[in-house]
């Protein structure tokens, strides 16, 4: 696992977090990202459904990618 990897394992950890914390809605919580963090946000709206959004600015050719895969894997599911 490289490094945006384990960035978006411990965005999924916090969100567990978030998710037994009675004051917290959890259900609304989305996830914003810049550069190596647009990435992280982008793979972390990928692989955890949790995420009400997803904002990834400048996420470079890399996140486009991920971004047209996991709207391809949307679409045939």
């Amino acid at each position: 696992m490289g490094c945006i990897g384990r960035l978006e394992l411990g965005l999924s950890r916090v969100l567990d977090y978030f998710e037994k914390e009675n004051t917290i809605n959890a259900k609304q919580i989305g996830i914003q990202g810049h550069s190596r963090w647009g990435k992280t946000a982008l793979l972390a709206g990928a692989l955890d459904p949790r995420w009400a959004i997803v904002f990834a600015s400048c996420s470079g050719s890399l996140g486009r990618r991920w971004r047209n895969v996991a709207l391809a894997k949307q679409s045939t599911t």
